[in-house]
């Protein structure tokens, strides 16, 4: 189906449900009853429209409404083609009037924003919140920019979202999810991420590439100068994404790449990205994403999780 013809069939669909509600209603109810009833129907309706499907609108959003919905970060590490991509503005709305303000500004490339707390666009129980990312400055709509999430964000959400390159290459952005709390995490992955040794920090290492993954060369992640096996991974193999306890005080990372179409062997005859430093505290988990073309240089971009 064409996104021309879903465009045209989305406005449909509450008012083909909404018929199908009122034939359900009996008559004894009151048409008044039936009238109440039926308009919060479209209301619930059109706001999960609005949420999943934010092109499908033409008109400009007011400032969204309801309760502020999940605690979500964003992480800009977008290369359009083989060049870094600029600042981006945030909304939680889909289509930004004159009067709403991002919720998060001038995202530049390699930052990690601060939390926030994006607002259901309704005051309805359950409508997920979302985000929306424009080029800084701007408030068009235009590909590849658009919503963060597919389903948006519930209460009880804690979520770094990575946005970085994609094998569409110019016209795409990748998009992934490092759940930090709330269900999207399996029950499995929730007890390891939190599963801190005493008296140590947790470090969750993963591959902002990971769309465009088989077009680079093998890279490992170096910690203090070693590639380390991670706590979850094959014995004796280093890692390039798993869990890593760090004693408290200052670390340095880095990523170390093969010549491409060579593998590296302990990490010896690599080239080396540029050095991260990290000072992490003991009973805290940090996030470490790593980044980067092998033309541009591989680097490795940090952040603190914040406590649940």
């Amino acid at each position: 189906m064409s996104s021309s013809r879903r465009r045209s069939l989305a406005p449909a669909a509450p008012a083909a449900l909404l018929c199908a509600f009122l034939a359900a209603c009996s008559s004894s109810e009151s048409s008044a009853a039936r009238k109440a009833a039926a308009d919060s129907v479209v209301s619930a309706l059109q706001n999960v429209q609005d949420t999943l499907h934010p092109f499908g609108q033409a008109a400009a959003s007011k400032p969204a409404a309801g309760p502020p919905t999940g605690k979500i970060r964003v992480v800009n590490l977008i290369y359009l083609g083989d060049k870094p991509a600029g600042a981006l503005d945030l909304y939680d709305v889909n289509r930004p009037d004159s009067t709403a303000k991002p919720i998060i500004t001038n995202l530049a490339f390699g930052q990690v924003s601060a939390y926030v707390t994006p607002r259901s666009p309704s005051s309805n129980p359950g409508v997920p919140s979302n985000l929306y990312m424009f080029p800084a400055g701007s408030r068009t709509v235009a590909l590849p920019y658009g919503a963060v999430e597919n389903s948006g964000f519930v209460q009880g959400d804690q979520v770094t979202v990575v946005l970085g390159p994609s094998s569409m290459g110019a016209n795409g952005i990748s998009r992934f999810d490092v759940a930090e709390e709330g269900k999207r995490i399996v029950q499995e992955r929730q007890d390891a991420q939190h599963a801190i040794p005493a008296g140590h920090a947790l470090l969750l290492v993963r591959d902002a590439d990971q769309s465009i993954v088989t077009a680079l060369p093998e890279r490992y992640i170096m910690i203090d100068g070693s590639c380390r096996q991670p706590a979850d991974g094959p014995q004796y193999m280093p890692g390039t994404e798993g869990r890593y306890p760090l004693t408290p005080g200052p670390h340095t990372l880095r990523v170390v790449s093969a010549v491409k179409g060579k593998a590296l062997v302990k990490c010896s005859g690599g080239t080396l990205g540029a050095t991260a430093t990290l000072t992490v505290q003991a009973g805290r988990r940090y996030l470490a994403l790593l980044t980067g073309l092998e033309s541009d240089g591989f680097t490795v971009v940090t952040a603190a999780i914040d406590p649940p």
